[in-house]
């Protein structure tokens, strides 16, 4: 018998702000009990959360494609657990609980019925489901940070409606893997007065000195000013 994994089923487009808008954090009202360190599966719902596309797009935090662009019941990603907390200065964190997630993998969606709470992936789905995460690792791995960015380089986001354009304008890359799925963070620190980060949520505070993005945030976007 297969290790068992884990899955957590999200409205749509929280599956797809996951899989590919860098949500870093999954709010819930309760604390995810897998071990920090632990894969869990991101599956989409059959339930559309238009409201929260607006939320989305309304703080420059991406753009959401049109509802009939996300495929539902099926696991779209595979993400790696590292741990709880009820405060953050992400974007993404309106608690009252955070699952903080990394090592966020896209896959090809696989079928499969979603469940409420965390359950376990189906035996005779998580075959499928190993399989395209195996061969997702196979294509993150090759794509390399973009080599005119170097450490020390300042940068803006090259999309003017995302947070982090508007929000901080230039910053200065303090800290980048070398690929992708490397594990760490791609920090970025801004000179001078910090500015206020998107509201949203009381918790989160409205300065900060610095900005974490997922290790998987995409730095094609970044681009350095000459």
């Amino acid at each position: 018998m297969s290790k068992p994994l884990k899955a957590i089923t999200l409205h749509r487009p929280w599956a797809y702000a996951v899989a590919d808008l860098g949500k870093s954090i999954e709010n819930r009202t309760w604390p995810c009990p897998l071990t920090p360190g632990s894969l869990i599966a991101i599956h989409a719902g059959k339930r559309w959360d238009q409201s929260g596309a607006d939320w989305i797009e309304s703080v420059g935090l991406g753009m959401v494609p049109p509802k009939d662009e996300h495929p539902d019941s099926v696991i779209t990603a595979i993400a790696r657990f590292q741990g709880n907390v009820s405060e953050s200065a992400s974007p993404w964190f309106v608690g009252p609980t955070g699952w903080m997630l990394s090592e966020v993998t896209p896959i090809t969606p696989v079928a499969c019925r979603g469940r409420q709470g965390l359950w376990n992936v189906p035996e005779d789905v998580l075959p499928v489901v190993r399989e395209a995460y195996r061969n997702a690792l196979g294509e993150t791995r090759s794509l390399q940070v973009p080599s005119i960015l170097q450490v020390g380089d300042r940068v803006r986001h090259t999309n003017p409606q995302c947070w982090l354009h508007r929000m901080v304008g230039e910053v200065v890359l303090d800290a980048a893997p070398g690929l992708l799925t490397v594990p760490g963070t791609v920090l970025v620190q801004w000179q001078g007065e910090a500015p206020e980060l998107p509201t949203g949520s009381e918790r989160r505070p409205k300065r900060s000195p610095s900005i974490e993005l997922p290790e998987r945030y995409p730095v094609a976007l970044l681009e350095k000013i000459s």
